[in-house]
């Protein structure tokens, strides 16, 4: 772990993995005050605005101040003082959580101490049943996933489960993902990538991505190179299970270049390959698709990008979903393509949900306008009753070159990774398009794909047809409580943000308007927040190679907090946050957007870095920390959002790659 230093020398620690993006948003103090306007030197914007941008007035802070220390931090502090011979008086608590591991019978409080003397920082867990204090994290993790291996073995939780009620003949739609590791990591095809392409060698020095050249055209032809050489390696990686399969005679569904194939087999079987070292996860996928049902423009302040200039054009939206779209007059021009049906005699109905979602997104209705009206279309549709045809949709949306996609459907609603959440976190990855997922309406655990590491997943709220935030609440039914390792505690925040997402005008399928009060849920603020971050890609076409960029300049500048505190913190009374960094804010996110500093730069408006590191070294001079300064007059209100692009696995036991235990998720 290493940390982000600002000029007045805070720190933020960050988990260092790939490339990084940290965005800045700094506004002035008149956001924690009553209704006033922005202006364009309000927002600090290079951007003359045309009018003034009306804001709203700020959902004000939690009544309920953040609570001091728990018992636990306090005396994981003093365990701290003492171990080490530190002064208590320079140490102080800068993280706390719980960690619960079921299997080990076992709960903690996960608590970071901050030495100020310049030790830097130290984890440990505090047994909440014995008071012990365990500085060996990984040893209780790793013990934990042993446990888990011990009653699953390879086999996902819903299966295992599902396997004890049939007999060994019953067979099973089963998604099978490798377990072995790449034949090529992906420095050695970034390093292939930079032989072939001099501009993919200069952008991998600047940026560590090969594909940020600029050049939106020579980006395609770097990543498909990239792409090919992947999915060569992918072949090698799944030949012998592959061929254990068919020379048994089953039937087996590859999605090159994924390290995942699909199968329908019998219980015998699903138990042989339990056994298989080259296994990683055997996942259930039995379940169909759910359609995520249950002013918003102005409320997003996305009009004011409009008066700016943008409107989407020139890039490519994908509206991943059952069925297709209808051809209304707001959308049909713009419908890029289609994906192919696989038979003649396979017709995808119309879809009216779709359609409204497609509307909300990216409309060009004079009145009811979505949120890119001048973004182009891809009818990405696929079979609801087949997990797998949702894979091979997406995969076709990057094949034909989408930059951004929505999904306002989803399956399982459980604690746990899906075939669905791995598939789509791998490929995002891969292929460097962003992704908006609804999170589901049941007040529950976000659906499959939500849980991704790599998906922005997007919850609703209520702006009672009214663009004040004062009002506004959050409604009931979004989905929000966080997933978690396969073997132990909640390991990330969903849903990142939050959209109006009841009582949406939009178009439907019949031309006519859909007007208040017509159906509600995420799956009509999802398309909000897609659409807008096609809005940034147009100002800022560099982000186009950079999603992480996109992720992070929405979250920071999402400045409506609806309900709890206006960040991530972890205090140990607070709990799942329902809105997640906040309700997005175009005119905010579109200003930071425009301006990318170099590392060495000192940034006085929002900006964002985009800085090359490894999964051990987050600097670029070589030392433990990496500066990166902003200014601030006081009473200024900061926001800093920090993204990368997680590497997951599917094994939910640690194996030994590349000389170090990894776990299904970050690596």
């Amino acid at each position: 772990m290493r940390y982000i230093q600002n000029s007045h020398g805070k720190s933020l620690a960050v988990v260092a993995l790939g490339t990084l993006v940290v965005v800045i948003v700094i506004a002035f103090s008149g956001l924690g005050g009553s209704a006033t306007e922005f202006t364009a030197q309000a927002f600090q914007s290079p951007i003359e605005t045309p009018t003034p941008i009306p804001s709203p007035t700020p959902t004000p802070l939690s009544p309920t101040p953040p609570s001091g220390p728990s018992n636990e931090a306090l005396q994981a502090l003093a365990y701290v003082a003492e171990r080490y011979g530190l002064a208590p008086e320079n140490l102080s608590v800068a993280n706390e959580h719980r960690r619960d591991y079921p299997l080990l019978g076992r709960s903690f409080r996960a608590v970071s101490i901050y030495d100020r003397g310049g030790s830097g920082f130290y984890r440990l867990l505090v047994d909440l049943a014995s008071g012990e204090s365990e500085e060996d994290v990984t040893k209780i993790e790793r013990a934990a996933a042993l446990a888990y291996h011990r009653r699953y073995g390879r086999l996902h939780p819903r299966l295992y489960e599902r396997l004890q009620q049939m007999g060994d003949e019953e067979e099973l739609p089963v998604a099978i993902w490798s377990g072995m590791p790449p034949g090529r990591s992906q420095a050695q095809l970034y390093a292939a990538l930079a032989a072939r392409f001099p501009e993919a060698a200069e952008a991998l020095a600047r940026s560590g991505i090969p594909f940020d050249v600029g050049d939106p055209a020579l980006a395609d032809r770097i990543r498909d190179a990239y792409i090919q050489m992947l999915t060569e390696d992918t072949r090698v990686r799944l030949a012998p299970l592959v061929q254990y399969l068919e020379a048994r005679g089953i039937r087996v569904q590859r999605f090159d270049p994924l390290p995942t194939v699909v199968a329908r087999l019998p219980k015998r079987m699903i138990q042989a390959l339990d056994q298989r070292e080259d296994v990683g996860m055997i996942f259930l996928i039995d379940e169909p698709a759910h359609p995520a049902l249950d002013v918003a423009i102005s409320t997003d302040l996305i009009d004011a990008v409009w008066d700016r200039g943008y409107t989407g054009a020139g890039i490519l939206l994908t509206i991943l979903e059952m069925g297709r779209i209808a051809p209304i007059d707001c959308l049909v021009d713009r419908i890029d393509s289609v994906r192919p049906v696989p038979t003649p005699t396979v017709t995808p109905a119309i879809e009216e949900h779709k359609t409204r979602v497609a509307s909300v997104a990216a409309c060009d209705d004079t009145t009811y306008r979505g949120a890119a009206p001048g973004a182009r279309l891809l009818d990405a549709w696929f079979d609801g009753a087949n997990q797998q045809d949702a894979v091979d949709a997406l995969l076709w949306a990057s094949q034909r070159g989408s930059h951004v996609a929505n999904l306002s459907a989803y399956w399982q609603q459980n604690p746990w990774m899906e075939w669905t959440d791995v598939a789509f976190d791998y490929w995002l990855r891969e292929s460097r398009m962003v992704m908006t997922v609804a999170a589901g309406n049941s007040a529950t655990y976000i659906g499959s794909p939500g849980k991704a590491w790599n998906v922005i997943t997007v919850g609703a709220y209520d702006d009672h047809n009214s663009i004040s935030w004062g009002d506004d609440t959050m409604w009931p039914s979004s989905n929000y409580v966080n997933p978690q390792l396969y073997f132990g505690t909640q390991d990330r925040e969903k849903p990142e943000l939050v959209a109006p997402g009841v009582g949406i005008r939009m178009i439907g399928g019949n031309n006519a308007p859909v007007l208040p009060p017509g159906p509600s849920g995420t799956s009509y603020a999802a398309p909000q927040v897609a659409g807008l971050a096609a809005l940034l890609m147009q100002r800022n076409p560099q982000l186009t190679t950079l999603p992480n960029g996109v992720k992070a300049l929405l979250m920071a500048s999402a400045i409506h907090n609806i309900e709890g505190y206006p960040d991530f913190r972890s205090d140990p009374n607070i709990p799942d946050l329902r809105d997640g960094a906040g309700g997005i804010a175009g005119a905010f996110a579109d200003t930071t957007a425009q301006v990318r500093a170099n590392v060495n730069d000192t940034c006085s408006n929002s900006c964002w870095w985009n800085v090359a590191i490894t999964d051990t070294v987050f600097t670029q001079q070589g030392g433990a920390m990496l500066p990166l300064r902003f200014e601030a007059a006081a009473g200024n209100r900061i926001r800093v959002a920090i993204s990368w692009w997680a590497q997951s696995v599917a094994t939910p036991i640690p194996i030994p790659w590349a000389g170090g235990w990894h776990y299904n998720g970050n690596v």
